[in-house]
């Protein structure tokens, strides 16, 4: 039965009425009208956003009243044109669904070692692609290059959708390889887009939004997939294909068609106006503030510097590969399998142990800028990290299992993030170029894990967890090692 709504409802939905067509009347000289009805739709529906410069000379600044998560994931770095964050979270709702889906395909047709082959597939093109792909973003510009990405990895999922009921350890491998090309292209050139639309002063907190709306994505999406797959795995792929095409219809919006390079130093904004009628006189920034991360480049030599943002990303996909791309082979055989025992758990189970390690994952992306000390918190992060690896070797009782990935989780954050940030504040030129560079990193890492992990896992379910340990306790001694060559040589 249809019931009158309050008046209070009402009420607020008036307001709302009024912001929307204020919002259309403050944004008249924008030479974007496509934009600028979407700006006004958003802000209709979400109820509220950030004072922007539109807004900025409003007497009453509109204060935010939904969750801070979603509010993070639907404001943009500079504060206007759209949900740039939300693609990151969208983005790696395909990537992490892709790995734990195909590894689950795998685990059904083939032996652990091809399960290892499969991950390597999507490694070895992470591996070239990227570091190719920002370059040619950095000609091309950004949404050229982030469209395209997203097409194809659209092409990607309907081809898995045509092989249900006749998937072969090479079919699949197969779709990780073009699936490896398209995150290949889209990560360098949306990377570089967000760093290129702040300040050098504001860089360290824009990379570290960006890092947790990702996080949420790569989080989210192993657990969805397990889910998904209690019913069939066809709503994985569907589900990848409903998230690319939000992220299409995003990109298309709200990327710029040309890159622009953001503030070298902190001062005056000397960058063109995109406009005449834009065009103001430049107002001094805020006084600089103290950045540890360019305390680290300025302290540290070339040599100790390449190390520390080389290093750290490969240490950091190599890890995470073994739980993205092994673990659920290892947990969902059964205990008595030949490879050893195994957990023999659900696959929602399996999920949700690496929804845990996203949860510590991005609470340390909240904390990035927090740092102090940079350097040294990412060698300490490899140390816990390699403990932790050790002690999932041996554990086995769920509970305990979830808050060991929790704690992996909080060190991996930082073993990412921190040397990002150094990368990108390193230049303000060709940031596709070195985006690229650094995931090209990651994608050495994705490589050496599935394969030598799934040579172990043939072997012993439980070795790849215990190489894990060797290799990140070693990355951490040639951290600690570099610190005191380089303290060495300063005297």
């Amino acid at each position: 039965m249809w019931r009158t709504p309050r008046k209070s409802t009402c009420r607020t939905w008036g307001k709302r009425w009024s912001c929307f067509k204020a919002l259309l009347r403050l944004r008249e000289n924008s030479s974007d009208s496509v934009v600028r009805m979407a700006d006004a739709i958003l802000f209709l529906i979400a109820g509220d956003l950030k004072k922007t410069p539109s807004l900025a000379g409003e007497k009453k600044a509109i204060k935010p009243k939904i969750p801070r998560v979603f509010f993070l994931l639907m404001s943009p770095p500079n504060g206007a044109n759209g949900p740039i964050y939300f693609m990151a979270t969208l983005g790696d709702i395909n990537v992490s669904t892709l790995a734990f889906a195909t590894a689950y395909l795998g685990t059904k047709v083939g032996t652990p070692f091809e399960v290892g082959l499969i991950g390597m597939a999507y490694g070895l093109m992470y591996c070239v692609s990227p570091a190719i792909m920002g370059k040619i973003g950095d000609r091309i510009g950004r949404r050229p290059a982030i469209l395209t990405a997203l097409i194809a990895f659209v092409c990607t999922n309907i081809y898995m959708l045509a092989l249900m009921g006749a998937y072969t350890p090479w079919t699949i491998m197969l779709g990780n390889i073009f699936g490896g090309i398209c995150w290949g292209c889209f990560w360098p050139n949306y990377i570089a887009n967000v760093s290129e639309q702040s300040s050098v002063s504001a860089n360290a907190r824009v990379i570290a939004n960006q890092n947790v709306a990702w996080s949420l994505g790569y989080m989210s999406g192993p657990l969805l997939t397990g889910i998904l797959a209690m019913t069939s795995i066809f709503w994985a792929f569907a589900m990848m294909i409903a998230c690319t095409t939000t992220q299409f219809c995003l990109a298309l919006l709200y990327i710029p068609p040309k890159s622009k390079t953001n503030i070298p130093v902190e001062g005056l904004d000397t960058r063109k106006p995109a406009s005449p009628a834009d065009s103001v006189t430049p107002v001094a920034s805020p006084a600089p503030v103290r950045n540890e991360f360019l305390e680290v480049i300025s302290a540290n030599p070339a040599w100790r510097i390449e190390l520390l943002v080389v290093l750290p990303p490969v240490i950091f996909a190599f890890m995470n590969q073994l739980f993205y791309a092994i673990f659920p082979n290892y947990a969902i055989l059964p205990v008595n399998s030949p490879m050893g025992q195994g957990l023999g758990w659900a696959a929602w189970l399996a999920g949700l142990a690496i929804f845990f390690i996203g949860i510590g994952r991005t609470t340390t992306f909240t904390l990035l800028t927090r740092s102090r000390r940079p350097d040294r918190t990412v060698s300490f992060s490899l140390l816990v990290a390699a403990i932790m690896l050790l002690i999932t070797a041996f554990t086995r009782d769920p509970v305990l299992f979830m808050f060991i990935m929790v704690v992996y989780g909080l060190t991996t954050g930082y073993i990412y993030g921190l040397p990002q940030v150094i990368t990108l504040l390193r230049s303000s030129e060709g940031k596709g170029g070195r985006a690229g560079l650094y995931e090209s990193m990651v994608g050495f890492g994705f490589i050496t894990a599935a394969l030598f992990g799934g040579i172990l896992a043939n072997i012993n379910l439980t070795w790849p967890y215990l190489m894990g340990a060797a290799v990140a306790g070693s990355a951490f001694i040639v951290i600690q090692l570099s610190a005191w060559v380089a303290r060495s040589k300063k005297t």
